[in-house]
């Protein structure tokens, strides 16, 4: 058996689709009956992972190492791995903690005592070059770099990503490693009926689920103006959920309403302002 860590470091609200992306993955290992891997979570704060049915049930160890909020530890981090291609304090943290893979968490050196295997989710800026900022878009170019030389493999999740990545760099490319996203299909008995839900939410007539983060790179802005161009014809209505907040682009959810409201689309889309 080998001890595998997952670092999980941000709460659902601000990334709901890498949390139940990681959820999927957990019960997806879960299910081999000879199963060789043992999930571990490493965080910075145990409290909501505590909460959740699934992730409570894991061995969750904390630690400050892997902290979002402290911008100084951050950089002395990423200072050491460049420098000395680990970082010591990191490794000795998951050494005696038993951890021999650090998967889908980022580059901490090939010198390291722990395999690594940071995970590239997209390269929407390549596609969507209008929706990221010169910074934003040297950033992500950073992390092909970074983790091309600071770390044991690249993990991606489609062979899309993957072309992607060669387009970038050959080296990255055939450092990386392809697993698909594993899905979780729940019950036919755990699903609300489509009356309830209808009725709940106050959804009149057909409609068409587009669940979401209101990130600019999602480009909302495109179904709208479909709506717009097309408002005569259309029938249903689109139902719209997800995280309002675009830290990126502040007010960026500003304009999406303000849109609405000009075209007139109150009738033909629905923000339910839930996650």
């Amino acid at each position: 058996m080998i001890k595998v860590g997952f670092i999980i470091n941000f709460k659902s609200s601000q990334w709901l689709g890498g949390y139940n992306y990681f959820k999927n993955l957990f019960k997806c290992l879960d299910n081999f009956p000879n199963k060789k891997i043992i999930p571990v979570i490493i965080t910075d704060k145990k409290n909501e992972l505590l909460q959740d049915e699934l992730l409570s049930k894991l061995e969750i160890i904390e630690t400050q190492l892997v902290s979002r909020s402290s911008l100084l530890i951050k950089i002395f981090s990423k200072i050491l791995i460049v420098i000395f291609n680990r970082n010591f304090y990191l490794d000795n943290f998951l050494k005696k903690n038993d951890i021999k893979i650090l998967s889908h968490s980022g580059w901490i050196g090939k010198k390291s005592k722990v395999l690594n295997f940071p995970w590239i989710t997209d390269f929407q800026e390549l596609h969507l070059p209008e929706n990221f900022s010169f910074i934003d878009k040297v950033i992500r170019r950073s992390r092909v770099f970074f983790s091309t030389h600071f770390s044991t493999k690249i993990l991606v999740s489609s062979k899309a990503v993957k072309r992607d990545l060669k387009s970038i760099s050959i080296k990255a490319e055939k450092s990386s490693l392809l697993i698909k996203h594993s899905l979780d299909v729940p019950s036919r008995s755990q699903l609300k009926t489509l009356s309830y839900l209808k009725k709940k939410y106050k959804i009149e007539n057909d409609y068409f689920f587009l669940p979401n983060h209101y990130w600019l790179h999602k480009n909302h802005i495109v179904v709208l103006k479909a709506l717009s161009e097309n408002i005569e014809k259309i029938k249903f209505q689109i139902v719209s959920t997800g995280n309002m907040s675009d830290h990126r682009h502040p007010k960026h959810i500003e304009k999406i309403k303000k849109y609405i409201l000009e075209k007139k689309l109150e009738n033909k889309y629905k923000i339910l302002n839930i996650q």
